[in-house]
């Protein structure tokens, strides 16, 4: 059976946020387990109320914007003559990196759910009422092509995930990474369909260069959101098959800053992800920062930065309409990189594997932003929260729950951490 039910329309996810923390404890019950002689990386235990709690304040920070835009209404004046403020929150996160590992133990859990297995004690952090996006690094098709000529690194998941993707509550997805052509144009092409088929749009990629450069348009009570994706690179081409999908790139800056420009004809916000940067790379560099700057003065309300696979700042940036954020890494939501981490490793024991043993690939967060568009051509950045995340490897159950959830001296330590790669800009909860 499937654990959870299809979130696309708002009444469903609604729905579902009802259930979600029971279905945690279900989960969290079934993978109580932690290797032999070493200290837990997240206890499962408490899972279900880190996630209730986590969610109360993704909620609370969002409502707490109302004070900011003014303070609580007159009780003498009449609600109907109280204008509603217009505001729309967009949830973001990073990779979503679906390594062989990660998808052996969600095809293991398919009767409760396979990724949404995975990923259960975090749905409740997606609200029904956002716009929910990630960076979906690993192609989903049925054709898996493993890798050859001895090389590594070739990632593919069954198309079937899409669905789990589409019930933890994601809208949009952005496919163009480096990781787009890892199963050629063809296993593009089949991600694209699965994710249409599931109701997420697609943004980076289609058949044609002007579909793969345009935007897609999300709705929420209102406000309209275009949201785009381009990358910097791919680790391959597409090949010499059927479909020859296109993927945006944003090495072509005057053609990805004129698609920006042309989205923001008709919508009220624009939302860019993109891929740049290089592995485990911590620090923000003055080419990205450049490039960030020109998508915001060419119409970018939001830019979401991955590629490092490692947390970097978020900026808080003058705009031609007002603010904009930038996030220049929201780092990994899950993959199965740094399964040899343990509370107090040793620097060089991390330094001679970091893939490995480094905590930081196992940090995540949804940042949750919320827009202000009361004034009219007018963006205010009302609220910026960060849930902090992180991905449990007990005996190889990739679980990905609030870091409130994890053994204590895991919690401190990474939550200073996070903290301080995010910056000063952004609330982090643990």
């Amino acid at each position: 059976m499937d654990a959870l039910p299809h979130r696309r329309r708002p009444a469903a996810r609604l729905a579902y946020c009802a259930g979600a923390a029971c279905l945690c404890a279900a989960f969290a019950t079934a993978c109580g387990r932690t290797p032999r002689g070493s200290v837990p990386d997240g206890g499962h235990h408490s899972t279900q109320r880190a996630a209730a709690d986590a969610s109360r304040d993704a909620v609370a920070g969002d409502s707490a914007t109302l004070g900011d835009a003014g303070g609580p209404a007159d009780a003498s004046v009449d609600a109907a003559d109280v204008p509603r403020p217009r505001r729309v929150t967009i949830t973001a996160t990073g990779d979503i990196v679906l390594h062989p590992a990660v998808v052996r133990v969600a095809q293991a859990h398919r009767g409760e759910g396979r990724l949404a297995f995975v990923l259960a004690a975090v749905a409740p952090l997606i609200s029904s009422r956002v716009i929910a996006f990630a960076n979906l690094e690993t192609p989903l098709t049925d054709r898996f092509r493993p890798p050859d000529r001895g090389r590594t690194g070739i990632l593919g998941a069954p198309g079937e995930f899409a669905r789990d993707l589409a019930r933890i509550g994601f809208d949009v997805l952005q496919v163009a990474n480096n990781h787009a052509y890892d199963q050629t144009g063809d296993g593009l092409y089949e991600t694209l369909e699965a994710l249409r088929a599931a109701g997420i749009e697609a943004a980076g990629a289609g058949p044609t260069d002007d579909i793969a450069y345009a935007a897609h348009v999300i709705e929420r009570d209102g406000i309209r959101v275009a949201f785009l994706g381009f990358t910097m690179r791919t680790n391959d081409g597409p090949g010499r098959n059927h479909h020859d999908e296109r993927v945006a790139r944003a090495e072509d800056a005057a053609r990805a800053l004129a698609a920006i420009t042309a989205a923001r004809e008709g919508n009220d916000l624009v939302a860019v992800g993109i891929h740049w940067s290089r592995d485990r790379v911590p620090n923000v560099d003055d080419g990205d920062r450049a490039l960030a700057r020109r998508m915001v003065d060419a119409g970018a309300d939001l830019v979401l930065g991955t590629g490092t696979g490692l947390l970097q700042r978020v900026d808080r940036m003058d705009s031609p309409r007002g603010h904009a954020l930038v996030a220049f890494s929201l780092g990994t939501l899950v993959s199965a990189h740094g399964n040899g981490y343990r509370v107090g490793m040793t620097r060089a024991a991390i330094a001679a594997n970091p893939i490995l043993n480094d905590p930081a690939v196992r940090d995540g967060v949804l940042l949750h932003a919320t827009f202000d568009l009361s004034t009219p051509d007018t963006i205010r950045i009302s609220s910026a929260i960060a849930n902090a995340v992180w991905t449990t490897h007990a005996d190889e159950e990739f679980r990905v729950i609030p870091l409130r959830g994890t053994d204590e001296r895991i919690r401190s330590e990474r939550l200073r951490a996070v903290a301080q790669a995010l910056g000063p800009a952004v609330r982090v909860r643990p």
